[in-house]
């Protein structure tokens, strides 16, 4: 059971990370686009804790960064802090129910997006918050509406159903 999670997890992050990187241009509504590998790290940190959302999200951001050459190690540097600091919320939430992980996957990207760009960029944190970060999380979550649901059943399938576990 735990080699068909892994290699779930490792499937659904590349195809994530290939579906964000070709994809971005053609569902971005003004410059503004989901971060579908929010929902999957913060799923992870809901279900398997800390240590599997970290190196989801490592694994996830080396990909991301295959596709951006030039700034090598900024998306699993960035991701895989995400892991971590999706994973603190872990037992503050209720894991199982749908609101708990969109409300949460958009908060991780309301604090990701903007870092990735201004680190990117060398812009201000602030200035991109406000100008791409509420609505990238925004737009996060209701991507993660339709994607909880689909990972959830497809990577995490023991998992369905059962609610908040402690």
């Amino acid at each position: 059971m735990r080699m068909r999670r892994g290699i779930g997890l490792i499937l659904s992050a590349w195809l994530l990370v290939y579906m964000q990187s070709t994809l971005s241009g053609w569902i971005a509504i003004k410059g503004m686009a989901p971060d579908l590998l929010c929902v999957l790290i913060m799923l992870t940190a809901l279900r398997m804790g800390p240590l599997a959302a970290m190196r989801i999200g490592f694994l996830a951001g080396f990909l991301a960064d295959c596709f951006h050459p030039d700034t090598m190690g900024l998306h699993s540097s960035c991701y895989s802090a995400a892991g971590f600091a999706g994973a603190t919320l872990r037992d503050r939430i209720y894991r199982g129910k749908l609101l708990s992980q969109v409300a949460a996957s958009a908060a991780l990207a309301l604090l990701l997006v903007p870092l990735v760009a201004a680190l990117r960029s060398g812009g201000g944190f602030f200035t991109i918050l406000f100008r791409h970060g509420i609505g990238s999380a925004l737009y996060t979550g209701g991507a993660a509406l339709f994607l909880a649901p689909l990972l959830g059943r497809l990577v995490f399938p023991a998992d369905a159903g059962r609610g908040y576990q402690p």
